[in-house]
């Protein structure tokens, strides 16, 4: 994977993603929650848009451990839209369509917010992070190399590093330090 660079429609809010109606089971009352006309079409509209763009530069689904960054220049269609209101469901939509494993994975960046009324999209720059849970790539190697290359603990069953790697701040491992304080 190298980058994904895609221009897409701008996507229904998340208000209008999901729709709620009342169902009754034994008499009893329960909200049921659906996705909207509008959010499936959108949806299978993506997923048509980045299979052409995945082809083209031979982009595969990344893994449960690779963080993505994901750079947006948004066009609104006018001036009191809200450009945080289109996320959900534009990274639904690209999860969906095999770009990453999950959104929880990417690390959104608004680069700019314009308007342009004839011509609203969202073009976005796909790339992976240069990170590891909490490190950055060439800190994570340092890190093992001074820390847990030397404790009596194997890195499989660190709680710490574990903890780390999914992105959890862990009070025993100091960043900027590069030190595990409970090394063995």
């Amino acid at each position: 994977n190298k980058e994904l660079n895609l221009t897409v429609p701008l996507p229904p809010s998340v208000n209008k993603y999901l729709g709620k109606k009342v169902g009754y089971k034994n008499g009893a009352p329960y909200v049921i929650v659906y996705e909207t006309v509008e959010a499936k079409r959108y949806k299978a509209n993506i997923l048509r848009l980045t299979t052409k763009a995945k082809n083209r530069v031979n982009w595969k689904q990344t893994d449960e451990n690779t963080y993505i960054v994901c750079e947006l220049d948004i066009y609104l269609a006018r001036k009191r839209q809200d450009s945080d209101n289109f996320f959900k469901v534009l990274l639904d939509s690209l999860t969906g369509a095999g770009i990453f494993y999950d959104d929880s994975m990417v690390i959104p960046r608004v680069k700019n917010v314009y308007i342009d009324t004839e011509n609203p999209r969202i073009n976005l720059t796909i790339k992976i992070a240069d990170k590891i849970g909490v490190f950055g790539k060439s800190e994570y190697d340092s890190f093992l190399e001074k820390n847990c290359f030397k404790c009596r603990k194997s890195t499989q069953k660190c709680s710490l590093l574990k903890n780390s790697l999914e992105n959890r701040i862990v009070n025993e491992i100091d960043l900027e330090a590069q030190v595990c304080k409970k090394l063995k």
